[in-house]
């Protein structure tokens, strides 16, 4: 009797457990990507996972240092995540792990905000399966302690969604604050306008009850925050929308080189390197995982406008699939459990087959975790930064270093001159940084170091650094002013 009670109470222990669990999956399970991200992913790396990291990186201890993110930094990005770093900047100076960390956190609020966007509209087991789907996604973990602006912007316009779509009677209080959010996610990377139609028609869709003049007026209540919250802050921010924000874009020179075929073998590149989103997003085309949630249209018409952006985008990179993968997961969450649950019926058809199952699944999850940790370890990852280690030796004697790898100036506690933070190859192409802007900076500003490691350097800034600064180390174009070598 008493050894039947004890395994009674243990059974219902486990049972609460489990209950638990599922209960409260929204938040357990981004706190266990943050968990895992921070065991496996090399966290305090010393080398950049993107040169981008640099960039962002420097624009936020520029502002931290009192600089305006337009008027005296050439900057062709949204100025949200600018400031945060800043701020991250001023509690935590010099730290590329609490940059990472803010990061992280942006990740752990889109893996929710799925979560309670899936769950709402069909149900919780979608919603796991869809957050499981995002959360083991190769892109998602190289992304989450990332210093690049993609992430937070579909973060905050994921949670946009989630605020403005509930359960009950849509409260126009609702729409504002999730324009304004939506708001914040334009203004952090503006290739989530992609998202707006889908934003919209959630908040048609929120008061499914209500009468249409009612669901059209709490769209339009969340359009104009949005326009409201997106305008209030470009004038907050001084921000040169046309010249800076949308010209580097689309200027000639890169649209120039554009191919339709180029990119859209990059489009599926990408893509195919998230195979088990790509696979879990098959499945809604069949008849049994064909998704029945009430966001299913948001969804299609958000992948849609996504895939078209990100076909006429050029150069197409790695990280710009993320605004494709979050309605693959939404829509290849649902179709997984719902293709999962047909089968389920027929589930002891697979008992004949049991010992090949228990070779290949455990053989396919190692082989998936390696695909997930891979970015992090496609190389020795090096223990120290040595290009850092060289700036930091004269770092004391003057903060301010000329280099096209903002990332070693950030490491080392050096500022970047705010003409040339911004050292990326697309400003180039664009004749946005030219050789004499470099020079004419340089001779300008007299920094105290200049590294040139990135890019190649034109003969004529060659000869300048030659004649006017003392060179240390020839591999990477190293040169320190005289006046700090003796």
């Amino acid at each position: 009797m008493a050894a039947g009670s004890a395994a009674d109470g243990r059974e219902g222990a486990a049972v609460h457990a489990r209950a638990f669990l599922y209960r409260h999956a929204g938040w357990l399970l981004p706190l266990a990507f943050a968990v895992l991200v921070t065991l496996l992913g090399q966290w305090w790396s010393p080398e950049a996972f993107d040169p981008d990291e640099g960039i962002n990186l420097g624009k936020g201890a520029l502002v931290a240092a009192g600089y305006h993110p337009y008027a005296e930094i050439w900057n062709d990005q949204p100025p949200v995540l600018t400031y945060i770093l800043a701020g991250v900047q001023t509690v935590v100076p010099w730290s590329v792990g609490a940059a990472r960390v803010a990061i992280l956190a942006f990740a752990c609020l889109l893996l929710f905000s799925v979560f309670v966007l899936v769950e709402r509209s069909a149900g919780r087991a979608e919603a796991v399966a869809a957050i499981i789907l995002l959360g083991t996604a190769p892109l998602m973990w190289r992304l989450s302690i990332s210093v690049m602006i993609g992430l937070p912007a579909v973060a905050l316009a994921v949670a946009a969604c989630a605020i403005v779509y509930g359960r009950d009677r849509a409260a126009p209080w609702r729409a504002v604050a999730a324009g304004l959010v939506f708001a914040l996610s334009l203004q952090t990377k503006l290739f989530t306008a992609a998202a707006l139609p889908a934003f919209l028609m959630m908040a048609y869709l929120a008061d499914e009850a209500g009468p249409r003049g009612r669901r059209a007026a709490t769209a339009a209540t969340a359009l104009a925050a949005t326009v409201a919250g997106f305008v209030a802050i470009a004038w907050a921010s001084g921000e040169p929308f046309l010249a800076q924000l949308i010209g580097p874009h689309v200027a000639g020179a890169v649209r120039s080189d554009y191919s339709f075929i180029v990119t859209a073998g990059h489009f599926a590149e990408h893509l195919v390197q998230q195979p088990f989103v790509v696979i879990a997003a098959l499945l809604a085309l069949t008849p049994a995982g064909r998704p029945a949630g009430r966001l299913r249209l948001a969804w299609l018409a958000w992948l849609g406008v996504a895939a078209v952006s990100l076909l006429g985008h050029t150069p197409l990179r790695y990280h710009h699939m993320l605004l494709l993968l979050v309605p693959l997961v939404c829509l290849g969450g649902e179709a997984s459990w719902r293709v999962l649950r047909a089968a389920w019926p027929a589930r002891w058809r697979l008992a004949r087959y049991r010992t090949a199952l228990a070779v290949i699944v455990p053989v396919v999850a190692v082989a998936y975790l390696v695909l997930m940790i891979r970015p992090f370890h496609d190389d020795e990852t090096p223990g120290v930064n040595e290009a850092a280690e060289r700036l930091a030796a004269h770092a004391v004697a003057d903060p301010w270093v000329a280099t096209d790898q903002p990332f070693d100036a950030f490491v080392a506690g050096l500022l970047v001159p705010p003409e040339l933070v911004v050292f990326s190859i697309k400003r180039i192409e664009t004749g946005n940084l030219t050789p004499e802007m470099l020079l004419a900076t340089i001779a300008a500003r007299k920094p105290g170091q200049v590294m040139l490691r990135r890019t190649h350097a034109d003969r004529t800034v060659r000869d300048y650094l030659e004649r006017t600064y003392v060179p240390l180390d020839p591999r990477r174009l190293h040169y320190l002013r005289p006046d700090l070598a003796n």
